[in-house]
């Protein structure tokens, strides 16, 4: 196999799988988001880490395609979206926090 058809494969499982990722993390902020859900048992610095870990990587992947963004910029990027919004759930549920949403009664985070 030469190698421009290996980094092809590659590139495709990369791709594919870090997409796939993006969506794994639906679940988890769907049962964050219930009411009886207890978020003590989430660790909120593991979450944290992995926001820096994958904001780092796209920022790296981004500096290194000359700051113009490409597919696997865009997947980091939201992967570290999907866990910051992990993180926001967790801090507000682990500390009590409500929103606000207008027109409804308050509900956790």
């Amino acid at each position: 196999m030469g190698h421009d058809l290996y980094m092809g494969i590659l590139t495709a499982m990369f791709l594919f799988w870090n997409g796939a990722r993006v969506l794994t993390y639906v679940p988890t902020i769907v049962k964050l988001l219930s009411t009886q859900t207890d978020a003590q048992s989430h660790s909120l610095l593991t979450w944290i880490c992995w926001v820096l870990s994958n904001g780092t990587f796209a920022l790296m992947l981004l500096e290194r395609n000359g700051r113009t963004p490409e597919a696997m910029f865009w997947l980091n990027a939201g992967n570290t979206t999907m866990c910051l919004i992990v993180c926001v759930i967790i801090f507000c549920k682990q500390r009590g926090l409500h929103l606000k949403r207008e027109g409804k009664d308050r509900l956790p985070c």
